[in-house]
């Protein structure tokens, strides 16, 4: 059977035939793999491919370990939280990264076009949440590093793509790679003891709802995934961007994350810059993010919440929600 190989396929091959070095070497096998059909004629030869590149990168362990540093993969934290985009092949993941992001990561139409963690800010009303781009979950070839990454997040996005033939097959082998690898994906995680899989919060997205146009497809992956955890769909196509503000709000409350705004006496609040503490969080723990002299000096505080409270006293155990605002009192 003949492997049929794309005009782009043949170049990143020369360019690997010409390449000096195992890093440049490294870049173009993996350009392959992500570019090659498919098929049973080139079986052989997908092979072949991730032969050499277990033997580049067991080389550049070893040198590595020899030189006492390797790459980190892991992404600085930053903002809010930290949210790992993760999914199948071309499901849509880059494209929300930039339709929500000031970041312009590469985009294809073939698979395997993100290679690294791309990270990027979404800006949510008065906070930013980072999104982190990821290589794609994929039986076939997937990067050793990629668990390990999704691990330290504080949230994932499981995306499908309505259009594609088998959005269902995309999400179950995202949950049982995830699986394989001990990650748990819920909307309500629970805290883990060491040693336990690692439990992130998350989400479902569904991207290019603009070609599920009568949502019949959304609907079954509703009823099949939707007591599961939060889901919801957009089209990122600029001429027919929708439920961009739906997937924010969603994202946002599975979080399961709080803002608490710090009132000094006789000014008003400043809501540019709320303290972020989990759900659950009490006025005390809100007085150790502030600084732990506070909480040890703490007698009570005034709180307003919209509708409920108008700077009524509290102890230090009061239950917080999203919006409080706080005056300590030491």
């Amino acid at each position: 059977m003949q492997a049929n190989l794309t005009p782009q396929y043949l170049e990143a091959e020369q360019r690997y035939k010409k390449a000096k070095n195992a890093a440049d070497k490294l870049f173009c096998l993996e350009e392959m793999m992500a570019i090659i059909p498919k098929h049973k004629g080139t079986e052989k030869l997908r092979s072949q491919i991730k032969k050499k590149l277990a033997s580049l990168k067991k080389e550049g362990g070893k040198d590595s370990a020899s030189k006492g540093k390797g790459i980190n993969y892991n992404v600085k934290r930053l903002g809010a939280a930290q949210v790992m985009l993760v999914g199948s092949p071309n499901t849509g993941k880059s494209s929300l990264l930039k339709t929500v992001t000031n970041t312009d990561p590469a985009i294809g139409d073939y698979p395997f076009t993100t290679r690294f963690p791309q990270p990027g800010m979404l800006n949510y009303e008065n906070i930013q949440i980072q999104l982190v781009d990821l290589p794609p979950l994929d039986y076939e070839y997937m990067e050793n590093w990629l668990p390990g990454v999704i691990r330290d997040g504080d949230a994932a996005i499981l995306f499908t793509d309505l259009a594609s033939d088998d959005p269902f097959e995309q999400l179950d082998t995202a949950f049982k790679i995830l699986e394989q690898a001990r990650i748990s994906i819920s909307s309500n995680p629970t805290c883990r003891k060491p040693g336990e899989a690692p439990n992130l919060s998350g989400m479902i997205l569904a991207t290019r709802a603009d070609l599920d146009l009568d949502g019949e497809m959304l609907e079954l992956i509703k009823e099949e995934y939707g007591q599961k955890m939060p889901l919801c769909a957009v089209s990122l196509l600029p001429e027919s961007e929708t439920g961009i503000k739906d997937f924010q709000d969603t994202l946002f409350n599975c979080l399961n994350i709080i803002r608490i705004y710090t009132k000094m006496p006789g000014k008003e609040t400043d809501k540019n810059d709320p303290v972020i503490l989990p759900k659950g969080a009490q006025v005390i723990d809100f007085a150790l993010n502030i600084h732990k002299d506070f909480a040890r000096k703490l007698k009570f505080a005034r709180i307003w919440t919209p509708g409920k409270y108008d700077g009524q006293m509290v102890n230090r155990n009061h239950n917080l929600i999203d919006g409080d605002i706080i005056e300590l009192k030491i």
